[in-house]
This record gives structure tokens, C-alpha cells and sequence, in this order.
């Protein structure tokens, strides 16, 4: 996937990290057994990630994100490479879908759930 990238991004993760509790199951990256604790240590390096590389294209941060994924997540928490790339795929397609501003929700109750991106 390659888009053109904003140049200042602010994301909610905390309501970011809402819609994956319950999107999780019916997502790409959902490995059966596990529930939504179980990805968020992923998904929170997921949109560290996408915060730091926003500008490039995932493919070409695909091999630096590997491996800082593997140098930084626990063996524990982390998912296995297959499940954790469909996540970040997931999560950039999720941010470069058509943004929600904070204050559209309220005249727009149909973008709940969109990305949530503040406006200044």
C-alpha cells in the first residue's frame, strides 16, 4: 500500500485501542485462542510505529519494523511475524481511511469508529 501520507498526525490511541477490543476477533490478524489483551502490546507498537514511519510506505519499513518488533516486545507478547504484519497493514489502512476530526462524531454518529484524528 502506498498513500500520501499527512504530514502531522495526531492519533487517540486510547480510542484507537477501544475499537480493536472489539474489532480483534473479526480482524485479519486475529489468531484463534486469543482474546484483546493478548494483542496490545502489538497493537500498541503497531501505532507507535505507524507514528514514527507514517510518511513512508509500510512495505519499505517492513524489515526495520521486524526487527525492532523482535528487539523490543517480549517473546511472550509478541504475535507470530505473519499475524503481527497483517496487523500493521490493518492499522495503516485504518489510518489512511477517511478521518474522523474529534468534533464530526457529535453531527456524524456514523463515523464513530472511524480513525479519530484532532484538528488544530
Amino acid at each position: 500500500m502506498n498513500y500520501p501520507a499527512p504530514y502531522g498526525v495526531v492519533v487517540n490511541v486510547v480510542a484507537e485501542l477501544k475499537y480493536w477490543e472489539h474489532a480483534c476477533q473479526s480482524s485479519n490478524f486475529h489468531k484463534p485462542g486469543f482474546e484483546y489483551k493478548d494483542y496490545v502490546p502489538s497493537l500498541k507498537f503497531a501505532y507507535d510505529s505507524y507514528l514514527r514511519v507514517h510518511r513512508n510506505s509500510l512495505a519499505e519499513e517492513i524489515p526495520v519494523l521486524r526487527a525492532r518488533y523482535e528487539h523490543e516486545i517480549p517473546a511472550s507478547q509478541r504475535l507470530e511475524w505473519a499475524y503481527m504484519r497483517r496487523m500493521l497493514e490493518a492499522i495503516w489502512s485504518r489510518m489512511y481511511a477517511e478521518p474522523c476530526i474529534a468534533s464530526d462524531t457529535a453531527r456524524h454518529p456514523e463515523r464513530v469508529g472511524m480513525p479519530l484524528f484532532y484538528a488544530h
